[in-house]
């Protein structure tokens, strides 16, 4: 399970956290797309569930259908601090970019482990060939963040 414990910096990183988060910042709606010919399905945000009007869900991120097995790269360069399943995200991945992070699931395959240096446009993971939908999220520390608006357009 991720918890503030499995996430939270060293006192030695600091400096390179408040780093890596200013060069992030600085690249709202200018990141890459994480898998590439992909088209946003499912928007940020609270939306009434299909069919039920008093049904209100959130969805913390964005979900963007690709083709089937799809790579998934990290948008930009991070470690990470997470990789675990969840059924029906499958697996996801956790990656720490100083105080913000991305996180990437339905993933059928993950090809980084915890504690990995990853570079962005790296490849973490694929698609499936069944569900070819990648679930993306961008967090400034606990705080969800929409997606839609660091993506390039």
């Amino acid at each position: 399970m991720i918890n503030d414990q499995n996430i939270r910096p060293s006192k030695e990183a600091s400096s390179v956290i408040e780093k890596e988060s200013l060069d992030f910042s600085r690249l709202k709606g200018k990141l890459p797309w994480p898998v590439e010919g992909g088209t946003i399905v499912k928007g940020f945000g609270e939306y009434t569930y299909p069919g039920h009007q008093n049904v209100k869900v959130n969805n913390n991120g964005i979900d963007i259908e690709a083709p089937s097995n799809a790579e998934v790269r990290a948008v930009f360069a991070g470690q990470v601090v997470g990789r675990q399943f969840i059924p029906g995200y499958q697996n996801m991945i956790l990656i720490s970019h100083g105080s913000y992070y991305t996180v990437y699931s339905n993933l059928e395959s993950a090809e980084v482990s915890k504690g990995d240096e990853v570079l962005a446009g790296q490849v973490i993971g694929n698609l499936s060939s069944q569900k070819s939908e990648l679930h993306f999220e961008v967090w400034k520390e606990r705080k969800r963040l929409d997606p839609a608006l660091w993506i390039r357009k």
